[in-house]
């Protein structure tokens, strides 16, 4: 039943980003619902998407989903824009503290590049990056500098635009 009820709102909802424990919980297997937390399975977080997209997700079917998987990376896709993993990325191993909250820095800078008119590419290797600096954090956001004095950003005392470049 609340499968169900999720894909039927799913057509009202442009965007859907999950991590991939709820989201195969909530679609993907329902004898795990809603307790077990299912292990990492590409094959189902991609064909599970898929289903969703070809049910019409979104506002004239217009929607798009992001599926968040930490140490996986993130999974787009949308009727327009064919299915692809970015994998994760932290350049400095030995820098990676806690990786609660790059989920949500992941998706504070995915929304801020959308919302700025970026594509669903460059909105995922952003979100990429800034999680790759919250999980330099053991507390709180990272040290952000630069911004606004006409001198390149930095996070962590890294350039922004360099990490970028690192990834792609």
């Amino acid at each position: 039943e609340h499968r169900r009820m999720h894909r039927y709102c799913s057509k009202f909802v442009d965007v859907c980003s999950l991590p991939y424990t709820a989201f195969l919980r909530t679609f993907g297997h329902p004898h795990n619902f809603p307790t077990v937390s299912p292990a990492f399975d590409r094959l189902a977080i991609e064909s599970t998407a898929l289903h969703l997209i070809d049910r019409g997700a979104g506002t004239y079917g217009m929607g798009f989903i992001v599926i968040r998987s930490v140490e996986h990376g993130c999974l787009v896709v949308s009727e327009s824009y064919p299915l692809r993993w970015f994998p994760p990325f932290h350049p400095d191993k030995s820098k990676l503290t806690d990786v609660r909250g790059s989920g949500t820095a992941f998706l504070g800078a995915f929304a801020l590049m959308l919302g700025n008119g970026a594509n669903l590419t460059e909105a995922a290797i952003m979100g990429t990056v800034a999680a790759s600096f919250a999980v330099e954090q053991t507390a709180g956001l990272p040290y952000r500098a630069g911004f606004n004095d006409n001198t390149r950003e930095t996070w962590n005392g890294v350039e922004v635009s360099a990490r970028v470049a690192e990834y792609r």
